[in-house]
């Protein structure tokens, strides 16, 4: 029952993760609707989270600490939405406090740990375009915060290779 669960929550989680991570990109571009699919988003990811929490038998603290954090996230987004971003910066240092908890703990060994459907070359070219995406979504963001030219053309790129990393990810990792 537990594998079955995680594999049809897995979908949903993705793709609630990939509208916040469009909901950021509406928002860093001042289009319109952005924290409205930012507060959809989470919203949806608290609640396919718990699910997923709550039919996982055997769990350990690293679980708990992952439900706390999609937990903060969402009342994050909740304050700064309805009250506005007076006190948000005490859900960010909460965050900070358990993502390097997340990282320390299970952070390399995620990704490390990966077992692949296909050859090393293809977990060559999964590895470089996890780093290629981000590195781009990083630099089109500084180049959008110094106003230089392609900034947003840059960043719009990396959040496009993001989403593509997330769907690809489904694709390429073997699942328990």
């Amino acid at each position: 029952m537990e594998i079955k669960q995680r594999k049809i929550l897995t979908v949903p989680i993705r793709l609630t993760t990939i509208l916040i991570l469009y909901s950021m990109l509406f928002q860093y571009m001042h289009w319109p609707y952005g924290m409205d699919l930012m507060l959809y988003g989470s919203m949806g990811l608290l609640v396919l989270y718990t699910i997923r929490f709550f039919f996982k038998r055997n769990k350990s603290s690293l679980d708990y600490v992952k439900l706390a954090i999609v937990v903060i996230w969402f009342f994050r987004i909740f304050v700064s939405t309805f009250v506005g971003p007076t006190y948000s910066y005490i859900f960010d240092i909460v965050l900070i406090g358990l993502s390097l908890w997340w990282f320390t703990d299970e952070g390399v060994n995620f990704y490390n740990d990966r077992k692949f459907r296909f050859s090393n070359s293809v977990k060559l070219i999964y590895y470089i375009l996890f780093a290629l995406s981000f590195v781009i979504c990083a630099f089109g963001m500084l180049l959008r915060i110094l106003h230089w030219p392609y900034g947003a053309l840059v960043f719009t790129s990396g959040v496009l290779l993001i989403s593509l990393f997330l769907i690809l990810d489904l694709l390429f990792i073997k699942r328990k």
